[in-house]
């Protein structure tokens, strides 16, 4: 055993190839060894445990465990003459976040007899330097007005800990204020930093050249493509937004470019300054597009998420700048299967285990309203739903959404309004009502039974509201911030309100229901590219008019699926059937409590979750989580032992569009079977989730 410290290691020349077999870190207290890892040229030989075992330990396939867990890895080697270089990677970056003080030294170990070695690097962090003074200055051509607005956008404060990656945060808070205030030639010098180490204190000096005020001289189109003809110049100038004599701003610009894209009526498009024809403080913009076929037909494979992992076909027409003004017409047509893999079990068509749609949906999509960019959705469509051996359901509506541009500087960040006439009718099956019947009363009336309506119908209108809020910082993979989303809905009050005023009857019920989600990310201190996420749901529906029961199954709230609590399959989570004698009760009330049992779902909902989430590389990440809640008739039903609890771990694939998602969900507690999980079979108490985009 030899063993040499860095102090010797810029002499020492390696003549055999040493692999690293271990690679620690000793006294990084405030920055994780994971972090660590990523800045040197170092890495610890993979599956080094099983390579270092003896052959005994595997009786004889150690050499099948490395052939398969280990493919496609590379060896790792020690390599003392990079070790200084790793050294100053590693002084380089813990500088970059404000400890200048920081010392590091190394130690390495290899054994020549089998060619393995170990590497160390001991860390002194020392105490971090905050910042004692911010100086920003290049300004004197600014209003003082402006100056102002500038020094209120910055998020640096004394006392923050220095960090390279704040200081450079803010020089480009401030360069794109300015860029979006007229200012289409600011630049900005590198940050000087003045460093105090008596005080442990740096003062950060920025330095801009604002140049000059320009506003808009022209705006310019120029089409090309197959469709080009068939576009007026006209209509991308107002899709854009931006007119002659507006102050230059980068971001209108790329909110054109959005805009220009949201139509799909381009193939490509850009919107640009063109700087050469600069003049007297005036910039004219360009607008370029390209102009694709207006007709398209196309078959796709349909996989989401939707109430439930859905694999199917479709296929659909649209028709683009359909009546001028950028509007969109589509006739899509599609089938799909939920939880496919369990159809696959028994590929029939009497499989009880089919759960699916048919859809046909006309839509007529717009960018503007009025004049103002509120994209706009007009949409009929018509469902068929089944799930053998319980109901077939035919939904008939129509729904128009209004979808507003938000400014750019507002707390909420979508605002949506709709308003949603449906028809449902349900048809259960024989099977299914003798199920209900059985699962909900000791002693039932046979003359009641047959007085039962296998074949409800309803219909509502509803008028809703879906406000977001996203503080997120990354739209797929989120390490910090939060997100909420609130929705009301009222149903029916429209047509109780027509009622009234024409004096006719009205059966069905008046109801409200809320909906609050909320998803909260926290980065992990010690591990790189890992978050903790924290979800909590809770939603109510309250009748007050009518009967409840009437309410129709798709508005209820159930819980269980790729999204919710996912040891449960899709819909799994519904209020308990109860225990009820309807012998000596009225064919009325018999009605209303028997529809209440069969058509499942609940008017109150508490559901959450925590997911630990790593990305394992780019495009793979790994997850576990524990899920909660369940669904009440009522809020005065909720009990904390009625909570479904799952926990479960899954694997990520981020690809282009979304994240992939395989989950594999547990029973933990299953609030209807109280027994130790460990007294289950395990089988029994496991469901297998796909899914589109993370769980939320």
């Amino acid at each position: 055993m030899f063993y040499i410290t860095a102090l010797t290691s810029s002499i020492f020349s390696q003549t055999e190839r040493i692999e690293l077999l271990n690679l620690e870190f000793e006294g990084n207290t405030q920055i994780p060894t994971s972090k660590l890892e990523t800045v040197i040229s170092h890495n610890e030989s993979s599956w080094w445990f099983i390579r270092t075992a003896p052959d005994d330990d595997f009786s004889g396939i150690k050499g099948l465990f490395l052939n398969i867990l280990s493919f496609g890895v590379e060896e790792q080697y020690l390599d003392t003459l990079r070790i200084v270089n790793d050294i100053s990677l590693l002084k380089k970056y813990y500088w970059s976040e404000g400890f200048f003080e920081v010392d590091i030294k190394s130690e390495y170990s290899f054994q020549t007899e089998n060619s393995e070695g170990e590497l160390k690097f001991i860390i002194s962090e020392n105490e971090p330097f905050v910042i004692k003074k911010l100086n920003i200055g290049g300004f004197e051509k600014l209003s003082k007005s402006l100056f102002e607005a500038v020094k209120n956008q910055l998020t640096i404060d004394t006392n923050n800990q220095y960090s390279e990656r704040l200081v450079q945060e803010n020089n480009d808070i401030i360069m794109n204020y300015l860029g979006d205030r007229g200012r289409m030639f600011v630049s900005s010098e590198d940050p000087n930093i003045v460093i105090d180490t008596a005080l442990n204190k740096v003062d950060v000096n920025l330095k801009f050249d604002v140049g000059d005020s320009f506003s808009i001289s022209d705006v310019q189109v120029e089409r090309t493509g197959s469709g080009k003809e068939l576009v007026e110049d006209n209509l991308l100038t107002d899709i854009v937004g931006i007119e002659k004599g507006d102050r230059f701003s980068f971001y209108e610009m790329q909110r054109g470019q959005v805009r220009l894209y949201r139509t799909n009526l381009f193939s490509s498009a850009s919107v640009s300054a063109v700087r050469a024809d600069t003049s007297n403080g005036t910039v004219p913009i360009l607008i370029s597009a390209e102009v694709g076929s207006l007709y398209e037909f196309s078959p796709e494979l349909i996989l989401n998420d939707q109430e439930g992992f859905n694999l199917g076909l479709g296929l659909g027409f649209t028709r683009k700048n359909f009546l001028g003004d950028a509007r969109k017409l589509s006739l899509n047509f599609s089938i799909a299967s939920q939880n496919p893999w369990k159809f696959l079990q028994e590929i029939s068509a009497s499989n009880s285990n089919l759960y699916g749609y048919a859809d046909a949906r006309l839509v007529l999509e717009q960018p503007f309203l009025f004049g103002k960019a509120i994209n706009t959705r007009f949409e009929s469509y018509f469902t068929h739903q089944i799930r053998k051996d319980f109901w077939d359901a035919n939904l008939i509506g129509t729904k128009i959404s209004l979808d507003f541009e938000l400014p750019r500087y507002t707390y909420i960040t979508s605002l949506r309004v709709f308003l949603n006439w449906e028809n449902s009718e349900y048809m259960y099956s024989d099977n299914y009502i003798d199920q209900v019947l059985s699962d909900t009363t000791l002693i039932y009336n046979e003359e009641l039974k047959d007085e039962i309506n296998t074949n409800p119908q309803s219909n509502y209108v509803l008028l809703g509201v879906n406000i977001g809020v996203n503080k997120t910082n990354d739209f797929l993979f989120p390490t910090r911030g939060y997100n909420l989303n609130f929705i009301f809905e009222d149903g029916n009050l429209l047509h109780y309100l027509a009622s009234e005023a024409f004096n006719s009857t009205m059966n069905r019920p008046v109801y409200y229901k809320t909906l609050m989600k909320s998803a909260y990310y926290f980065p992990f201190q010690f591990i790189s590219d890992g978050v903790l996420g924290l979800k909590l749901i809770s939603g109510y529906i309250h009748t007050y008019r009518g009967r409840k029961d009437l309410i129709p199954f798709n508005q209820r709230f159930t819980a269980g699926g790729s999204n919710s609590v996912r040891g449960w399959e899709t819909r799994g989570l519904t209020p308990s059937r109860q225990f009820i004698d309807y012998e000596n009760l009225s064919k009325e009330d018999f009605d209303a409590l028997f529809n209440q049992q069969l058509t499942p779902g609940g008017f109150f909902i508490i559901e959450g979750s925590f997911e630990t989430r790593y990305k394992l590389s780019d495009e793979f990440g790994s997850a576990i989580f524990v899920d909660y809640g369940n669904t009440w008739n009522d809020p005065d039903e909720f009990r904390f032992n009625e909570f479904a609890v799952a926990a479960g771990f899954g694997f990520r694939y981020y690809s282009p569009f979304a994240p992939i998602r395989v989950d594999f969900g547990f029973k933990v507690y299953d609030p209807s079977d109280r027994r130790s999980f460990f007294k289950k079979n395990v089988w029994n108490e496991f469901e297998f989730q796909l899914g589109i985009g993370e769980a939320f």
